[in-house]
Formats: structure tokens, sequence, C-alpha cells
């Protein structure tokens, strides 16, 4: 797969079958037009709560950095980032939406709805791809991991043909000891966190400085100064009251709202996890840090082992916590290939 990084965005604007505007940004190669659909995978990515579909960049980057290598013994068509509507460039978009239908609520099933809408659409809309003839891969990250499980609960499901899930976010069964007291503490951070700056520049020195983005690739938090803020509301208002400062996208009341989503805690997720495991090539990375919910799962993963619908594979990632995209991209884009070339080489020994 030769060529430059071609870098697109696609926009499904609101219908009736889904009311959000769902954007998404489109990487592909210039040679990577001459494979077709039935040869090429198509990959499909969902990030993690707070951060935007620009955050999966520097993975990709490496990734296709690998693939151009011409040692892959798979070829990959398009990457496609799919935003929580609520989310980036997509909470600008949708926020009288919001507003009015949502306030101070938002369901992981939200986005769930927006990933099934934007690879429904038509040749006419969003994309203006037809996804029933790509090979869909799966890519999620956190709650954007609960996100692709959750595909298996439409009335059409997805057909994708492996799923790679990334510090999945959801508690194995109600009730779970500890998974009610994180839920909290991270809606407290988000209550708590910074949200407000004189500018981008100013933003980015206090989150090098801060505890919690201090661990992130400077590349990946400097997409997220540039793709995850946006100009203050104040900013339009007339002098002297104007304010020329920047803020997160997404409001710490969405932020806090999205922690809060049933589908979070009630366990709900278990059940499509195991379906999907027994149908699917499911493939799941951790890091090794138990940072949210992660020990629940090493141990359901343990469980799975034996009863016929595990996972694939299992990865683990040294000295990385919840947000590995983030801290450890191109280890990440390293992993996707191992699992894509692991893929392919079963497919080709039947």
């Amino acid at each position: 797969m030769h060529g430059s990084l071609v870098i697109e965005k696609c926009h499904l604007e609101p219908s009736i079958s889904y009311p959000f505007h769902v954007l998404a940004t489109r990487y592909s190669t210039s040679g990577s037009s001459n494979i077709t659909e039935r040869d090429g995978y198509t990959l499909i990515m969902t990030h993690a709560i707070g951060t935007h579909k620009e955050t999966w960049e520097v993975t990709i980057r490496h990734f296709l950095g690998i693939c151009n290598t011409g040692r892959s013994p798979y070829r990959v068509k398009e990457l496609y980032s799919i935003e929580n509507p609520n989310h980036g460039e997509s909470a600008l978009l949708n926020a009288d939406i919001i507003q009015a239908q949502c306030k101070d609520s938002w369901s992981t099933m939200e986005y769930v709805r927006a990933v099934k809408a934007f690879l429904s659409a038509d040749i006419h809309h969003g994309a203006r791809v037809n996804f029933s003839e790509r090979k869909l891969v799966g890519i999620g990250h956190s709650i954007g991991a609960v996100t692709l499980i959750l595909t298996q609960t439409l009335t059409t499901r997805i057909p994708w043909k492996s799923i790679i899930v990334i510090e999945p976010t959801f508690s194995p069964t109600a009730g779970f000891s500890g998974v009610a007291e994180r839920l909290s503490a991270m809606q407290r951070w988000a209550w708590l966190r910074q949200d407000t700056w004189l500018s981008k520049k100013h933003a980015l020195k206090d989150l090098q400085e801060s505890r919690v983005f201090d661990q992130w690739d400077l590349r990946v938090l400097r997409l997220y100064v540039e793709y995850a803020l946006s100009d203050h509301p104040a900013s339009k208002l007339p002098l002297p009251n104007k304010f020329n400062g920047v803020v997160t996208s997404i409001s710490r009341y969405q932020e806090a709202a999205s922690y809060r989503s049933k589908y979070l805690s009630n366990g709900s997720p278990l059940r499509p996890f195991y379906r999907l495991c027994a149908e699917t090539p499911v493939h799941l990375i951790w890091g090794d840090r138990d940072e949210v919910m992660s020990v629940s799962l090493f141990t359901l993963v343990n469980t799975m082992m034996y009863t016929g619908s595990s996972p694939a594979s299992v990865r683990y990632v040294r000295d990385a916590g919840h947000m590995l995209v983030q801290q450890k991209p191109e280890l990440i884009a390293g992993y996707i290939h191992e699992i894509l070339s692991s893929m392919h080489f079963v497919v080709s020994v039947l």
C-alpha cells in the first residue's frame, strides 16, 4: 500500500432515522484507489470518552507506514475514525440538538447508533461508500470498544470480519465490586477538570504539566489541543465583554453524563461480548496498569478461556494505563498490524 497520506472529512447530516450530525475522518493513501473492496480491509475506529476522532491519527500514520514497507500480507483500502456525536467537532454541530433532546444525559447507545447510521448510509450521503461491500474491521478504545460490542444488539448487525477492543470499559455484572466507585471518580474528574484556557498555546503548556496528560505522546496531545478544543462561546460577544479563549468542545455536563451511561455499569455488554467472541475473531489489548475497570475484566477474560467463546488473542502493553492509544500510539499500530497479519495467515492456510 504505497503513496502519500490522504485525509478527508465525511459528514452525515441528521435524518429521520438518526437525529445527530455524524462526522468521521477518512484516511487512505494515494495508491489505495487501486485496492478493491474485496481485496482490502476497511478499518472503522471509535474513540474514548473525552477525546475526538483525530486522536487515532498518530497510530494511523505509523500503521500505514508499516503497510508501506511492502511486507504486509494483507491490504488496507481505507480507515475511518467515527466521532461520538457529543465530542470534538461533532459537539459543536450537535450543540442545539443535544440541548433540546439530551440536556445533561448521554447514552452509550447514541455512539452505537451513530456508527450504524454512518455505515448504513447510501452512496449519496456520509462517506458515499457502500460499506456492505467492504471487509470491515472494528477497532475501538474504551467506550469506543463498548460501542463496537453493542453493535451486536442492533436488529441488523454490522458484519465485522474482526474486532480489536482496547481497554473496553464496562462492568462484568451489575453491582460489581468497585465499579460504581470508579465511575463516580471519573465523573468527579469530569466536573473538576480545567476546561478553559486563554489560548491553545496556553492549553498545551498546562496539559503537558498535568498529571493526566503528561503521559500522552506529545503528537497525540497536540492533536487534542487542535481538535478537542474550540473557541469559547464568549468570543462571539461584542467588546468589552468578548473573551477570546478556548474551551473543551465536549462540555463537563456531557462528559460526566457519558460516565453515567447504564451500559458502563449494568453488565449489559457482557452477553453481546460473549456472542461476538463466539462468532467473530475478537482481539483484546490491555494496559498493565489498572486505572479504570481492568481487574474485573481481566478476571472475566480468564474465565472465558474455558467457555468456548474466548477472545482470539489477548495482548498486554507494559508501562501503560487506560489511555493506551494516547500513550503508546506506535505500539498500538504495531499490534494492529500483528493482528491483521495473523488473520491473513489463517485465511491463506485454509
